[in-house]
């Protein structure tokens, strides 16, 4: 939970408890600030169709890109 690249994609799925290294809340507290919750909910759903990790990846990168 502690990458800000996949806050997005566990606010999709729905997490509202987090486990990270202390040196990350910043960083992350940071990127969920400036999220809609509905556009998390449609990465998320994307991203359970994807086949690799590689592909879920890119699509956070794609995602972050935007926001």
């Amino acid at each position: 939970a502690g990458d800000p690249l996949a806050a997005p994609l566990l606010l999709g799925f729905g997490l509202d408890e987090w486990s990270m290294d202390a040196g990350s809340i910043p960083k992350v507290k940071r990127e969920l600030a400036g999220l809609d919750s509905g556009a998390c909910r449609e990465l998320a759903e994307r991203a359970v169709t994807l086949d690799t990790p590689e592909a879920v990846r890119a699509e956070l990168k794609r995602y972050a890109s935007k926001v």
